[in-house]
Order: structure tokens, then sequence, then C-alpha cells
């Protein structure tokens, strides 16, 4: 487990990003067994995120108060003992519901599940700080951001060649189309926010390279970018910008410190700085200037959806949380104890 304790002290909520490929795929209904108990575990410890759960392992990222963290890890590494996790810190739940589903890949990439099989091949690890260093100032090393667009502009590495892609599954045909470049350098190194597009980018790069003479040495970088800026200090880095997550902080900066310089739109998620806020056709929480085009139909909900937003203080947004608390009162009501956080609910473990 890695963590930035420092931000523990000013912080009551713990980040959690975790992710494992599992060598030996779960059974369908052991995948489903473990979905209603992890949901069943995280629910009354007021945990919110997204967890994807598949016959190839999990991933995701969650949010919880800090009070829970020891037993919320205890749980997740009883089911996955070899689990890959990054811990940060922020003021408030950077998440406004828990999901916790089920799908066939736990990170999509739409291609033969055995050529982007981590566990039976995969780039070299290089951990975060002067060997990732050389290796983007190497000449002889292409290196390759598999994040999307709006990911790149936020921030990126040094050198770092930027796809142009808009969702995970147009890479494959980038690295279709860039092999011969790929073939004309010593090595290729790639890197994503925290390791797991890398584990199937690299396995599927070098699946395609297997028969080349020509065949680059593959790496990537471990933990991804989180794990550098968790490492290395701003004054030594190569990573220029910051990092763009799937949450309300919307991107980190060096030590995983929430960004000071932008907003999502919660219309497209897109990132925004002070400027694109001041754009005419920026409407909080319902359109910007990307997304400005979208169906009329598509900003009615946005309008809608901002207006609960507005009640975010005072109303919890998850259904199910809202349930629970709801039975919680009920028990402190009946038996004048409080039990918040305690509530057994069937299935739970």
């Amino acid at each position: 487990m890695e963590s930035n304790e420092s931000s523990s002290i000013e912080y009551e909520f713990t980040i959690l990003a975790l992710y494992q490929f599992l060598d030996h795929k779960l059974a369908p209904e052991v995948v489903a067994d473990r979905r209603d108990q992890l949901e069943a575990f995280l629910r009354p410890k007021t945990a919110r995120g997204m967890i994807i759960l598949a016959q190839e392992g999990i991933n995701g990222t969650i949010c919880f108060p800090s009070e829970h963290r020891d037993a919320i890890m205890t749980h997740l590494l009883h089911d996955f003992p070899n689990l890959r996790t990054r811990l940060s810190y922020h003021k408030e739940n950077v998440f406004f519901r828990l999901k916790v589903r089920i799908k066939s890949e736990i990170v999509t990439l739409g291609v033969n599940a055995t050529a982007s099989d981590p566990t039976l091949q995969v780039g070299t690890y290089v951990e975060p700080g002067d060997d990732w260093d050389k290796l983007l100032q190497d000449p002889n090393c292409l290196v390759v951001d598999t994040r999307n667009e709006y990911e790149y502009q936020v921030g990126t590495f040094h050198n770092a060649i930027n796809p142009h892609t808009h969702s995970f599954v147009d890479f494959p045909e980038w690295i279709q189309n860039n092999m011969d470049q790929m073939k004309q350098v010593t090595k290729v190194a790639m890197f994503c926010t925290g390791g797991i597009r890398c584990g199937k980018a690299t396995a599927y790069c070098m699946n395609l390279l297997k028969d080349s003479p020509q065949k680059p040495e593959i790496f990537h970088l471990k933990g991804g970018i989180l794990g550098y800026l968790d490492a290395v200090p701003a004054e030594k880095s190569l990573f220029k910008g910051e990092c763009y997550v799937f949450d309300r902080r919307t991107a980190v900066q060096h030590g995983l410190k929430p960004s000071t310089s932008y907003v999502p739109c919660h219309a497209c998620r897109h990132p925004l700085t002070a400027e694109d806020r001041l754009h005419p056709d920026y409407e909080k929480g319902v359109s910007c200037h990307v997304c400005i085009d979208s169906r009329q139909t598509r900003r009615e909900r946005y309008e809608s959806r901002q207006k609960q937003m507005k009640l975010w203080d005072t109303h919890l947004h998850d259904r199910k949380e809202r349930k629970l608390q709801n039975q919680l009162q009920r028990v402190d009501s009946a038996t004048g104890v409080s039990n918040t956080g305690s509530l057994l609910i069937e299935g739970s473990t």
C-alpha cells in the first residue's frame, strides 16, 4: 500500500485508488457474490465512488471517512491479496454516490482478451524518479501517454506523445498505426494515471510485436502519474501541469494535493480553467465551450441536475445510502444508542 501520509493529518477523508489483474479468472457466480459482499460492506461506512469487478479482476476509486481505512483495506486484501493501491486525502468526500458494477473488463480496451492480458505479458515496470526520468530524456525511447486528449491537455510528461484518443478503446488503433515508429526505436515507455491502462496497453503492444525482428523493449511507469507525483518533488519533476482525476477534485498536483486551477464541467466532465469559465458558452452545471452544441434534451437534463446539485449540502445523492441512514436513525431512536456506521446488512462480512 502506497500513500501520502503527510496529507492524512489535514484531511478527514481517504481516497483509495485500487486495481488487480488476476492470474486465475473468477467464475461469474464468484464475481456476483463479491460484488454483493463488497457493496454491503462499504455502504455502512459511507464509502462512495466506483468499483468495477470482472472475471479478470478489480478496478476502482473510492472515498470514505479515514477512520474506516484499516477495515476497508483488510476486507479488500482478503479477496485480492496482490491489490495495487494508492492513498490520498481530502477535506470532503470526492464522490456523490457508491457504485459497484460487474463488467466484462475492469478497464475496457476492446480487443482480444488474451492479446491484452497483463498476467501473460506486460511491460517492464519502472519506478518513479531517476530511472523513469532517464527514459523520458533518452532520444532512443518513444514516450507514449495512453490517456485521452482532455487528460493530456491538463498535464503530461516531458517528450510524451499525444495519441489524440477520446476513449481507451481508440488506443489499439493508434498502436497499430504506429508500429513502424515503434520499430525504429530501442525503447517504448508508456504511462497512464495509476497504472492500470498501461498494463493492458503494454501487453497489447508486446503481442503485436512478438513476431517482429525489430522489437523495442517495452516499459511502463509503476504506479502511473499518481505514483510519480507522490514520490517526486515539483522542483525535480519532468511532469508538466496537473494530473486529471475522475472525481470532484478534477486534477491533482505534486504531493497529490487537489488542483487549484481546474473544476469540472458538470455536463461533460471536461476540466475547465478560470479562463474557460469566463467563456460566454459556460453555464455552471449545464454547458461549457466543449459541450455547448449538445442536444437541447441533454441541456434540459443538465439544468435539472444542476438544481439538484445545489441541494448537496443538505441531501444525500445516493438513494441507497439515504435509506441506510434512515435505518440507522430508526435504530438510534428505538435504542437510545448511536449505531451509526455499525448496522449489519444482510450479506455483509
